[in-house]
C-alpha cells in the first residue's frame, strides 16, 4: 500500500472515531450532504435514476431530500432486468479503479454490479472500527475462510496476503474457501494459528463443536468476525464454549458493503452511518417505531460505480428501543431477523423469526452440530439435524409440543438425523425455512 493510500485510510479512521459520539443532528447532516452528492450524480448520469429520482429535482437541480420517500424502493429484480441502465455512463475522477463483483444469488438471480476503490476503502474502515472496539492487535495473524469462487483458496495451504487491516501494519493474512470437512479446517487452522478467525456462523459453530477444537483453544483464537449469515445464539454460545472467545458479527451485503457492526458492549448492532443511510420501513413503506420489525432498506453513500439508492435487501431488522449504553450516538439495531422466508408462519399468518424459533428449550437442547428447520406448509415442520457423536436421540415428543405451542396450532414433525446437510453455492447454510408464500 503506497503511503498516500494509507494517509487517506488513516483519516478516514480517524474521522470514524470521532463521529461515532457526534450529535445526532452532525450525523443527519453529514449523511445528507453525502446523499445529495449521490443522488445529484445518478440523476444526471444513469438512465435508470434519471427516471427515478424525479421526485428529488421537482423544483430544479437542486435535490429536495424532503422528498425522499417518494423515491421508489429498488428491488433485486430490477437490478437485475435494469443494470446496463443503472450504471452510469461516466464516473467521477476521485472515486478510484473500478472493478466487477456479483452478489452471492442465494435466494434470487445473481446481481453483477460495479464498485470502487473508495467505497472498498470505506468498507475496510468499517471493519477496522469493529477492531478498535474489540481492541484487536492488527500485527497478529488473521485467517478467513468463507466463499471465495470457484478458484478460490484451497487446501493444503490457501492462500496467504500481507494485510488485513485497513489501516494497519503487514500482518499475515490466510484465506481458505469453504467447503473441506471440518476437522480438515482445524487442522489447516492449527498449522496457520491465527489470533483472529472471520468466517460463517455456521461454521464457526462447527468448528468449535468438533472433538478437535480443542486444538485451536490451545492455540489461542482471541475473537471470531462472523460474516454472510445470521450470528445464532446457538452459534455464539458453541463458540464461546469451544474456542473460549467470542462471535463478533457483521451485517453487510456484497453490493453495499458493511452496513451495521455488532456493538461493542452487548449483541446489537450500531449502523455505519457515515456510509450508508439505512431505513427500517413497515410494508407501507414507512418507517417502524423503535421496538418494532421492518425491511431493510439501504442506500450505500459511497458507490458511484453501480449506485444502490433505496436497495431492498429482502432482510428484516429490529430497531433498538434505546441509545447504545455505550454512549455512541449510531442509530442502533436491536437484532437482524433474516429474511421473510426465514420466518416461520404461525396461527393467523403471525411471523415468527429464528432468533425466537431457535431460542426455545427443546432446540437448544437439541444436541446438533448444525440444524435445518423447514415449514414446507402451515400444519408441517420437518427439523433435519447433524447430531453431535455419541449423542442421544431427540426427544420427538418435546419437540413436536414446541412446535405446535410456536405456531399456536397443531403440527405434525418431520424429524431426521442426517449425516450431511449441504450449504447453498455460497457455503451459507439457513437454520429457518419457510416455504409457505
Amino acid at each position: 500500500m503506497s503511503a498516500t493510500i494509507h494517509a487517506a485510510y488513516e483519516r478516514f479512521a480517524a474521522n470514524l472515531d470521532k463521529s461515532q459520539w457526534a450529535p445526532r443532528a452532525a450525523i443527519e447532516a453529514h449523511q445528507r450532504g453525502l446523499l445529495g452528492r449521490l443522488v445529484s450524480f445518478a440523476f444526471a448520469n444513469s438512465a435508470f435514476y434519471g427516471e427515478r429520482l424525479k421526485p428529488l429535482f421537482r423544483r430544479g437541480g437542486t435535490p429536495d431530500l424532503d422528498a425522499w420517500q417518494d423515491v421508489p424502493i429498488l428491488t433485486r429484480r430490477e437490478v437485475v432486468d435494469e443494470i446496463a441502465r443503472i450504471n452510469p455512463k461516466s464516473l467521477p475522477a476521485d472515486i478510484g479503479p473500478v472493478s466487477g463483483r456479483r452478489s452471492s444469488g442465494t435466494t434470487e438471480a445473481q446481481i453483477t454490479f460495479r464498485t470502487s476503490y473508495i467505497a472498498q476503502m470505506t468498507e475496510g474502515s468499517m471493519m477496522h472500527r469493529l477492531y478498535g472496539w474489540r481492541g484487536f492487535d492488527l500485527a497478529a495473524t488473521m485467517a478467513s475462510i468463507r466463499w471465495y469462487g470457484a478458484d478460490g483458496p484451497r487446501l493444503p495451504d490457501g492462500l496467504t496476503e500481507t494485510q488485513w487491516a485497513f489501516p494497519g501494519p503487514q500482518a499475515s493474512h490466510h484465506t481458505l474457501n469453504i467447503g473441506p470437512p471440518t476437522g480438515e479446517v482445524i487442522e489447516w487452522l492449527s498449522r496457520k494459528r491465527p489470533r483472529y478467525l472471520v468466517t460463517l456462523p455456521s461454521l464457526a459453530q462447527e468448528i468449535a463443536l468438533h472433538p478437535d477444537a480443542v486444538r485451536l483453544r490451545q492455540a489461542g483464537i482471541a475473537a471470531v468476525v462472523g460474516v454472510s449469515e445470521l450470528a445464532t445464539e446457538s452459534a455464539r454460545s458453541a463458540v464461546r464454549q469451544g474456542l473460549g472467545c467470542e462471535l463478533l458479527a457483521v451485517y453487510g451485503a456484497g453490493e453495499v458493503g458493511a452496513i451495521a457492526l455488532q456493538s461493542p458492549v452487548d449483541t446489537s448492532y450500531l449502523v455505519c452511518e457515515e456510509t450508508a443511510l439505512v431505513e427500517i420501513l413497515d410494508e407501507r413503506g414507512l418507517p417502524v417505531a423503535p421496538g418494532e420489525t421492518g425491511r431493510v432498506i439501504v442506500t450505500g453513500l459511497y458507490n458511484y460505480a453501480t449506485p444502490f439508492i433505496r436497495y431492498e435487501l429482502g432482510d428484516y431488522a429490529t430497531r433498538a428501543a434505546s441509545p447504545c449504553p455505550s454512549g455512541r450516538t449510531l442509530a442502533r439495531l436491536e437484532r437482524i431477523e433474516g429474511r421473510r422466508h426465514n420466518a416461520l408462519v404461525g396461527a393467523g399468518g403471525r411471523r415468527i423469526w429464528p432468533h425466537e424459533v431457535l431460542g426455545g428449550d427443546p432446540i437448544r437442547q437439541l444436541a446438533a452440530v448444525r440444524l435445518r428447520i423447514v415449514q414446507p406448509d402451515p400444519a408441517t415442520v420437518e427439523l433435519t439435524f447433524l447430531p453431535l457423536p455419541g449423542a442421544a436421540p431427540a426427544d420427538r415428543d418435546a419437540l413436536a409440543a414446541y412446535f405446535a405451542a410456536l405456531l399456536g396450532q397443531p403440527v405434525e414433525l418431520r424429524l431426521a438425523a442426517v449425516e450431511e446437510l449441504p450449504r447453498t453455492g455460497g457455503g451459507k447454510h439457513e437454520s429457518v425455512i419457510s416455504r409457505i408464500r
